[in-house]
């Protein structure tokens, strides 16, 4: 099994969509939404998946604004 691995860097969170409807992005670890399409996130390290969710892999990222831990895909994320 492959394991996707994100580069130390700062991203910019995107708009994702699900049956049409845009939703923010990033979420705490209770499911809270913190980030909004257009914040910055940062990678400190090399990072593999902390988690996979219905098949996708779910990365940890520091919010820049509120320095908190957000939980994003791939996806989610594009570099700035």
């Amino acid at each position: 099994m492959l394991t996707c691995v994100i580069p130390a860097s700062i991203f910019l969170l995107l708009e994702v969509s699900f049956d049409s409807t845009p939703l923010n992005v990033g979420t705490d670890e209770e499911d809270k939404i913190i980030g909004r399409k257009g914040d910055k996130v940062t990678v400190f390290a090399d990072q593999v998946a902390k988690d996979n969710v219905m098949g996708q892999d779910v990365f940890e990222v520091i919010h820049d604004e509120t320095k908190q831990v957000l939980l994003v895909t791939i996806e989610d994320i594009e570099e700035a």
